[in-house]
């Protein structure tokens, strides 16, 4: 992703975010239910997807506290049902112009 983290998909569904410079898991939204396959990120937003063929977007926000230095937290800002009709194996950015697109494949 950015700063040190990556995300990861699981087979129950979740998407984790981790520190790779610690090796350790700051972050897990369970909003897919079944096998996360895919994942994509454009402009600070995760987009995670799997064989629910449902389709999850996430935002990045900053916490702000003044006595810890506490590491973003990734919150589900949005999700959409029935792209497909089957899994969603593949997903990516197309830019054509001025416009930008989630495209998805299964």
């Amino acid at each position: 992703l950015d700063d040190k983290t990556m995300a990861a998909g699981t087979s129950s569904g979740k998407v984790v975010i981790l520190d790779v410079a610690h090796g350790m898991q700051i972050d897990e939204i369970s909003h897919l239910r079944a096998d996360c396959t895919a994942m994509t990120v454009k402009d600070g937003m995760l987009f995670a997807s799997g064989v629910d063929n449902r389709l999850l977007r996430v935002k990045r926000m900053e916490q702000h506290n003044k006595y810890m230095n506490a590491p973003p937290k990734w919150l589900p800002v949005g999700s959409m049902t029935k792209l497909h009709k089957n899994d969603i194996r593949v997903m990516c950015h197309v830019t054509a112009g001025d416009k930008t697109y989630l495209v998805t494949g299964g």
